[in-house]
């Protein structure tokens, strides 16, 4: 990947033919939307938890085993290990 970032930035020639710039943009562009989207999903699903627990329709172990519970939750810098932080932000700040 790095090679093709090369490539990309020093418009690079091969064999006296242009590489094709826009094909590698656009292969770039999704894979950050992708990750994008996946990243705002997780975001939105750990709001909502949040959201509940202030409302006092959940409590904090509940909300934290619903968080841990999450797919794709290390994409947001969120595990085990911190989720208690996140809670207790949630709650008191």
């Amino acid at each position: 990947m790095l090679l093709i970032k090369q490539i990309i930035s020093n418009k690079m020639l091969t064999n006296n033919k242009n590489y094709d710039i826009i094909n590698y943009n656009k292969g770039e562009n999704t894979m950050s939307k992708v990750k994008q989207y996946i990243e705002n999903s997780v975001e939105n699903q750990v709001d909502q938890i949040l959201k509940s627990l202030k409302g006092g329709n959940i409590d904090e172990v509940k909300a934290e085993k619903e968080i841990l519970g999450i797919d794709n939750l290390s994409m947001v810098g969120i595990d085990e290990n911190n989720v208690g932080d996140v809670i207790y932000e949630a709650i008191n700040g």
